[in-house]
């Protein structure tokens, strides 16, 4: 069964980080636009995504990804996005799966998701990435 992940920040683009962009153009292909319940928050140089709780808090803009290889990737990106999973309330992100809705408009999908689990003070609330 594939994986899927969506992006919504820094991993939408080139990262920083020379080594996560040969993982993601290396073991992911794009699988379209989509979005998910939620808010943003900039955190400095790079966005935080707080799922929405069914509460009206908005959808969030991104891509979907098709990991090919999560073997190779996960590591790879759990390192880059702070998310430990042995140690996730250490964490200042968790990998967890979200529901996410293609633009397609095929059917919603369960997709990984680097999710911010910081303190929401830390942040300021914005509409879209990048700013």
């Amino acid at each position: 069964m594939a994986e899927y992940l969506f992006v919504y920040g820094t991993l939408l683009g080139e990262a920083p980080d020379p080594t996560v962009n040969r993982v993601v153009r290396q073991f992911c292909e794009d699988a379209g636009a989509a979005t998910v319940a939620g808010r943003l928050y900039r955190l400095g140089w790079y966005p935080g995504l707080v799922p929405g709780r069914g509460d009206g808090s908005g959808r969030i803009s991104g891509r979907l990804l098709r990991v090919r290889a999560p073997k190779q990737c996960w590591p790879v990106l759990d390192a880059y996005e702070g998310c430990d999973p042995e140690a996730p309330g250490r964490s200042e992100f968790v990998r967890r799966k979200l529901k996410v809705s293609p633009a397609s408009g095929n059917a919603d999908i369960d997709a990984w998701t680097y999710v911010y689990t910081g303190p929401l003070s830390r942040g300021e609330p914005i509409d879209r990435w990048p700013t």
